[in-house]
């Protein structure tokens, strides 16, 4: 319960952060600054997507068997993760220019290379915050998130008052420096914790053929979980090139951001409890093999999903009316009804995931990939 509130405080805090934000950049800035994460989303899905879900349920199994993952392990696969996140992240780097200029924003290419060394960094943490989690250290797993969050907002914010004011046209990669320190904030954090918790530990061998089967594991979560910012991604590209034909380049950006940062922001909240309900449940699945009762599980995830489609569903105009009062009338109504139209996606999301958690505590990875 602990780790869910942190996670909910570090979602609602990167929501909240937004506000402000998005007041600063102005319409245009913020849709160039939400349309820089479909690709990156897409670089962290791709780099680190799975290997957290199973380096926490192998770590789970394996404190309970003869066969416990040591912390040389656990290092290789931090590495491993890290030198696959830099390739990700120098593709994305080189080619930023041509990126940009394809998905109809050439002013994006600058964000694509601010952001690159935050894929490495949230590579070399998933497999840390993994081992938290199979520790059923979830609190402390969940405060990286939060700080990451609080850095973000704090750092985002501050760059973006800064360069609004020197260069407005800075603002959104100001913004975007925020995100990577933010990230290299959580690594660090994360290191911290885990020399902390392992200096006392004899270090053994790595184990190479563990390492090779949490990998091998991870390859369809990682897949799955590439299909969302796939989806968003091709979005970043359909969307800003239709507005372009008819709209301004201003008023594109603008319609994006809205879509992106105000209403976007609240939809992620529910996704973010169910993160926490994962981190909570897998572990404890994942170390019974003989757990058949899945009530409690089902019922936490669908209870939430629950209260957060009535709310979007039937409040979302005083939600956005109190959130971003900045707004124009016009664009308010348009945020309202982009959030009532995605509170559906809180409940279904609930139960997806649920028997997610379920499936890969069994061990089963393809079936969640293949529902995605």
């Amino acid at each position: 319960m602990l780790a869910a509130v942190f996670i909910i405080l570090a979602k609602t805090a990167g929501a909240i952060s937004k506000i402000p934000l998005t007041a600063l950049l102005g319409a245009e800035n913020s849709g160039i600054y939400q349309a820089a994460f479909p690709l990156y989303g897409l670089l962290i899905s791709l780099s680190s997507g799975g290997i957290t879900s199973c380096v926490s349920a192998k770590v789970s199994a394996g404190k309970s068997s003869q066969n416990p993952v040591g912390n040389s392990t656990v290092r290789f696969l931090a590495a491993v993760s890290a030198i696959a996140a830099a390739l990700a992240a120098a593709v994305s780097f080189v080619a930023a220019p041509a990126i940009a200029k394809a998905q109809g924003a050439a002013d994006i290419a600058p964000l694509y290379r601010i952001l690159a060394p935050s894929v490495i960094f949230s590579a070399y943490s998933s497999v840390l915050k993994g081992w938290l989690n199979g520790n059923r250290k979830y609190a402390a797993s969940a405060a990286g998130e939060f700080i990451s969050q609080a850095v973000k907002a704090v750092a985002g914010t501050a760059g973006a008052l800064i360069f609004s004011a020197i260069n407005p046209a800075l603002a959104p990669s100001a913004a975007a420096a925020g995100v990577t320190l933010s990230e290299f904030a959580s690594l660090a954090y994360f290191l911290f914790l885990f020399k902390r918790n392992t200096q006392s530990i004899p270090s053994s061998p790595c184990d190479y053929r563990t390492a090779k089967n949490i990998i091998l594991k991870s390859i369809p979560l990682a897949a799955g979980s590439l299909i969302t910012p796939l989806c968003s991604l091709a979005e970043s590209f359909i969307i800003l090139n239709a507005l372009g034909k008819l709209f301004s380049a201003a008023d594109a950006a603008a319609f994006y951001g809205l879509k992106e940062g105000v209403a976007g922001a609240l939809l992620a909240l529910p996704a973010a409890v169910f993160s926490a309900l994962y981190s909570y449940f897998l572990p404890i699945l994942s170390a019974d093999k003989k757990q058949t009762d899945f009530t409690p599980a089902l019922g936490c995830f669908t209870f939430s999903g629950i209260i957060f489609f009535l709310i979007y569903s039937s409040l979302s105009a005083g939600i956005i009316n109190a959130l971003y009062p900045s707004l124009a009338p016009e664009l308010s109504e348009k945020a309202a009804f982009l959030l009532s139209t995605g509170a559906s996606t809180a409940l279904f999301g609930a139960i997806s995931q649920a028997f997610t958690a379920l499936l890969h505590a069994k061990g089963i990875t393809w079936q969640p990939t293949l529902l995605k």
